[in-house]
């Protein structure tokens, strides 16, 4: 092949691939679709015990956190005093949720009966807060847990902060409740040096609570 006649067939082999690698990038762009499948923690407080006519035992309430587990790195330490003013994921992969039949009072904050997505905030005034959103405008604009920053409103909740020597390997959340104190508990969160904790009153309703 002549070299005048090679170097026209290269140029327009040239040309129809950037043609099409421009043609590509300008095409509207479908998501993908992704299986995952991870260990979750959860922590559970319930009532139990004679109710109405069953004596053999039944509820009268119970709250539940489910939540992802991600393991501690100490990269991390930058995000925790640089990321201020900013909702957090709380947790790994999907949202961290909160389950409670009954009313609670957590850092004497008023969370009425329901299902919430809950996320974490760090202030430039160095506050650290809890996030109890309400599903639906996640529903709506179809926010993962990763977005939790473009979410708004909720129920604010304020939280106790504590640096510590011995670290936690991977996120931990634990209601405990007190042991002398039925209707009372405590909230606490651990990953790497850092916890949180705070106080959560339990308000089951009827005769036999």
């Amino acid at each position: 092949m002549h070299r005048s006649t090679l170097a026209l067939v290269t140029g327009a082999l040239v040309l129809v691939s950037a043609g099409a690698v421009t043609a590509r990038l300008q095409a509207p762009q479908k998501q993908n679709s992704y299986h995952e499948a991870s260990q979750r923690g959860n922590t559970r407080i319930f009532y139990w015990g004679p109710k109405g006519t069953e004596p053999t035992g039944g509820s009268i309430g119970q709250l539940a956190i489910d939540h992802g587990q991600p393991v501690w790195k100490d990269a991390y330490d930058a995000a925790v005093e640089q990321k201020r003013d900013h909702r957090w994921r709380f947790g790994q992969n999907f949202w961290t949720t909160l389950d409670t039949n009954i009313d609670l009072a957590i850092s004497d904050v008023d969370v009425p009966a329901g299902y919430y997505y809950l996320a974490l905030e760090h202030t430039s005034d160095d506050r650290w807060l809890l996030w109890a959103i309400d599903p639906k405008e996640a529903y709506e604009k179809k926010l993962d847990a990763y977005h939790a920053h473009f979410t708004t409103g909720g129920i604010e909740i304020p939280l106790e902060y504590e640096k510590v020597e011995e670290k936690a390997p991977k996120l931990t959340v634990t209601l405990r409740r007190r042991p002398t104190e039925r209707d009372l508990a405590t909230f606490e969160v651990r990953f790497g040096p850092h916890r949180l904790v705070t106080d959560v009153e339990m308000k089951p309703e009827g005769e036999d609570s």
